[in-house]
Formats: C-alpha cells, structure tokens, sequence
C-alpha cells in the first residue's frame, strides 16, 4: 500500500464551516485513493533537519488536485 500527503477538504456536519489540512492518504493496488487519516497531521520531528524532509515531501500535496474528506467517508459506509 502506498501513501503520500494530499490536500484534503473537510465540511463538518450541521455547519457551513469547511477546512483544508494535509492527511496522509493511501492508495489501493490501482493507484486510486482509498483511506484517509481522520486528522490533519501534525509535523514534529527528531531534529529540524527530519522537519525539512517532511515539509518538502508535503509540498508535492500543493500540485495535486484537492480531495474531499467526505469522499472517503462515503466508501467507508459502503462497506
């Protein structure tokens, strides 16, 4: 299984509240994403040079079309 961190948006119920964060999000066997972290991740590390790594490889989220947290959610229930 394969993941990267993606863009996701996120519309919390009963609200017209909406907000964007970086999940990781993982993939199936086709390249289709398939599973969602429920949170937005938090960037700690064990030196500034591991928070470097991570903020470049976050970067790559900012190229990629953003996904929508309710997508996911919908899948989930389906099964």
């Amino acid at each position: 299984m394969t993941w990267n961190y993606r863009v996701v948006k996120k519309r919390y119920e009963d609200t017209e509240l909406v907000f964007f964060g970086i999940h990781e999000v993982y993939y199936d066997e086709e390249g289709k994403p398939n599973l969602v972290t429920q949170e937005p991740i938090d960037v700690s590390g064990e030196s500034v040079e591991d928070l470097l790594d991570i903020y470049e490889t976050m970067k790559e989220a900012f190229r990629k079309p953003v996904l929508l947290y309710e997508d996911f959610c919908e899948e989930s229930n389906e099964q």
